[in-house]
């Protein structure tokens, strides 16, 4: 059960829980799919996002059943403050303390992502989508704490937020150890998806972030895993499933714990 392979520039910090929450929930994506995030951006990428404030999306996944799926996560908090949009760039967000900021629309944050990454990719016409997440909050609860907005009845609401391009932990919970089912769904409802080769996905990807923005080589990993497949299904659960802390493994002998923990 050889997981996706895992790209990304550092690692999630504790404050960073609607992230955490995706990240989680992506890492089990199967073997032939590639998760990056927080990007180290190509020149061609950091010049199409040239002059905005927000660079690059939390998350991309790359895969032949999906072309390009990225990830505009947010942790809003519904309970605390209260949101207000303003219009298709700006929301408004009112503090318990009184306190009042103009964040961006996640929505045209994933739209300029989504136009950015089309752009990189030039003439490839791989299918690529950008995201909202909101992993923390219910759908039901986004919705009826917004009934009064635009956002859901205004045909041209999808400009504000359009909630067939916005994910919600319900979603998550549905899809719960097969987040491939999730994203293939999320992918296959747009006219405009069509399924892509391998071949193609491997120069996506080389093109998002070339072997030598890597911390080591991404095909050297890819290799190290295939060897890794020697291993059984449960020996493969240890060794990518086993978090960041320390721990402890115990089992009869022979049983593969060293080769495990390699």
């Amino acid at each position: 059960m050889t997981h996706c392979l895992i790209i990304q520039t550092e690692r999630l910090k504790e404050a960073q829980r609607a992230e955490r929450t995706l990240f989680d929930f992506l890492a089990r994506l199967p073997a032939g799919y590639s998760l990056y995030r927080e990007l180290k951006l190509t020149p061609a990428y950091a010049e199409q996002m040239r002059g905005s404030e927000q660079a690059k999306p939390d998350m991309v996944v790359i895969g032949p059943a999906i072309g390009v799926l990225a990830f505009e996560v947010k942790d809003w908090n519904l309970d605390m403050n209260e949101y207000e949009w303003l219009d298709q760039y700006r929301v408004r967000v009112r503090r318990r303390d009184g306190h009042q900021d103009i964040i961006s629309n996640p929505a045209d944050q994933a739209e300029r992502y989504q136009r950015a990454l089309r752009a990189l990719l030039g003439d490839s016409d791989v299918f690529v989508q950008c995201l909202v997440a909101f992993p923390r909050l219910i759908r039901s609860e986004f919705l009826n704490r917004f009934e009064d907005l635009t956002v859901l009845s205004n045909p041209q609401s999808r400009f504000l937020l359009d909630v067939d391009r916005t994910v919600f932990r319900d979603d998550l919970s549905e899809a719960g150890m097969h987040p491939e089912d999730l994203l293939v769904r999320l992918a296959r409802r747009h006219k405009s998806f069509r399924g892509v080769t391998p071949e193609e996905i491997e120069r996506v990807g080389a093109t998002l972030m070339p072997t030598t923005f890597c911390l080591g080589n991404a095909l050297a990993r890819q290799k190290d895993r295939r060897r890794l497949q020697v291993l059984s299904n449960e020996q493969q659960r240890w060794a990518f499933g086993i978090d960041q802390d320390k721990n402890y493994l115990l089992d009869v002998a022979g049983s593969g714990k060293t080769n495990t923990l390699i």
